[in-house]
């Protein structure tokens, strides 16, 4: 993660409405990591990861979520 980023406030919002716009994958990956690793204890993390991995369209995206929220799961 880029240095302040998660001390911004507009941060989370922002990186919320990626994980469920009908972005790039690589968009939608990078934001799926960034939520996994420095807003894991947000509530709407899992809720997010969960939707990304049993419902997104492209199958190596919902492998990835599926990895990140077992990776947030075992925190």
């Amino acid at each position: 993660m880029i240095g302040g980023w998660k001390d911004d406030h507009e941060t989370l919002p922002i990186l919320k409405q990626r994980a469920r716009s009908p972005d790039y994958w690589t968009v939608q990956k990078a934001t799926l990591q960034e939520l996994a690793r420095g807003w894991k204890d947000d509530p709407e993390t899992l809720a997010i990861l969960r939707d990304r991995a049993q419902n997104h369209r492209d199958p190596i995206l919902r492998d990835f979520a599926q990895q990140k929220l077992a990776e947030v799961e075992r925190q």
